[in-house]
C-alpha cells in the first residue's frame, strides 16, 4: 500500500485488498462525489456486502457516517467498514497525515481513518460497491498477534481517546484486548484490561467475563 501511495501521481487513491471486489462503477460515483464535495472533504466510501467462503452474502454494512466523523472512529470502533476496499482518498490527505502505520496489521485502517478524520470531513455514496470476502480463521491461534496490535493502536491513541471524552470506545477497546489476551492462554493479563475496561464502562457482561476468568472458564 504505502509504495504504491508513494509512486502515484493522481489526485486520488483508491485501495483494493486481495480478493475484495469492487463493482462496475465504483470509481465513477465517488470521483463524482468527491469533486462536487466542499474542498475540506477528504475521503469517500461506500456501503458493502460480505460475501462467507461459499460465495453466499454473509452481512451487509450500509454507510451512515458522514461529516466530521472523528469522535464516532473513537466512540463506535471503525465505521469505514471494509479494510481499504471502500475508500477513495485524496492524495493531500496522506501528504498530510501519512502513509498507513504497517505496524498495525490489525488496525492500520482505523488508525488511518482517525488521523485522516482529525484534518478532514469524510462522505459516502449510499450504495453498496464492494464486495468483501471473509474467510475463516483460528481466533485462539490470532489471538496473541491481534492483542499485541490493539496494544500497539491503544498507545497511539489512548490520548485521543481520552481527550475526545470517548469512554465507550475506550472502554470497548480495551475489552477487546483484554478477551484476546484471555483466549491467548494470558488470563491474568487479559483480566488486567476487562478490569480497566469494567472501570471505565461499567457493563455487566465485563464483570462476568472478570468473574469467569477466576473460576478458570
Amino acid at each position: 500500500r504505502n509504495s504504491g501511495i508513494k509512486a502515484s501521481r493522481g489526485k486520488y487513491i483508491a485501495l483494493l485488498d486481495s480478493d475484495d471486489r469492487w463493482f462496475q462503477d465504483k470509481l465513477k460515483r465517488q470521483v463524482a462525489l468527491l469533486e462536487k464535495s466542499e474542498e475540506k472533504v477528504g475521503l469517500i466510501y461506500s456501503s458493502l456486502l460480505v460475501k462467507g467462503e461459499n460465495g453466499n452474502i454473509v452481512r451487509k454494512e450500509e454507510a451512515n457516517a458522514r461529516g466530521q466523523i472523528f469522535l464516532n472512529l473513537l466512540t463506535n470502533h471503525n465505521v469505514i467498514a471494509g479494510g481499504g476496499s471502500t475508500a477513495l482518498v485524496k492524495k493531500e490527505c496522506f501528504n498530510k497525515v501519512g502513509c498507513f502505520d504497517e505496524r498495525l496489521h490489525v488496525a492500520e485502517d482505523w488508525d488511518m481513518w482517525i488521523r485522516i478524520a482529525r484534518k478532514y470531513d469524510i462522505d459516502f455514496v449510499d450504495d453498496f460497491l464492494v464486495e468483501v470476502y471473509k474467510h475463516e480463521e483460528n481466533i485462539s491461534r490470532k489471538a496473541g498477534v491481534r492483542a499485541k496490535n490493539l496494544k500497539e493502536f491503544l498507545n497511539k491513541h489512548e490520548e485521543n481517546f481520552k481527550k475526545a471524552e470517548a469512554k465507550s470506545g475506550y472502554s470497548g477497546l480495551l475489552h477487546r484486548i483484554g478477551r484476546l489476551l484471555c483466549h491467548d492462554s494470558r488470563v491474568k493479563y487479559g483480566r488486567r484490561y476487562l478490569w480497566k475496561s469494567f472501570l471505565i464502562n461499567s457493563r455487566l457482561i465485563i464483570l462476568l467475563e472478570i468473574l469467569l476468568t477466576l473460576t478458570g472458564n
